[in-house]
């Protein structure tokens, strides 16, 4: 079920909505903005507890996140089921991964 577009109210009394995947066309961007988000919603969320969950190391979750960086397909099957992304959007997650690194490589 897709969460999409869903907003949450904070202590402070704040919104803070949902990154809607399908209007990203940056996984990075996409992934930066939802981590925040994560981070708002679910005060047990951290990027340390998801690269723990993950199997992948906290230093290579922050790496990714760089501009020079590119996560690769086998870190995006380790990382997607501890996203919270439904099937589309996981399947769209890949799409947008594969295409910035296929990107960052023609350059």
């Amino acid at each position: 079920m897709s969460m999409g577009g869903h907003a949450f109210k904070k202590s402070d009394g704040q919104e803070h909505a949902r990154p809607d995947i399908f209007v990203y066309k940056d996984y990075k961007t996409f992934l930066r903005d939802y981590l925040h988000y994560l981070k708002l919603s679910d005060a047990g969320f951290s990027i340390r507890k998801l690269a723990v969950a993950a199997g992948v190391s906290i230093g290579y979750v922050t790496t990714i996140l760089k501009p020079d960086h590119d996560v690769t397909p086998k870190s995006v099957e380790k990382l997607l089921p501890h996203l919270r992304l439904d099937r589309a959007e996981s399947a769209y997650f890949r799409i947008l991964s594969s295409i910035t690194s296929s990107s960052t490589q023609d350059e």
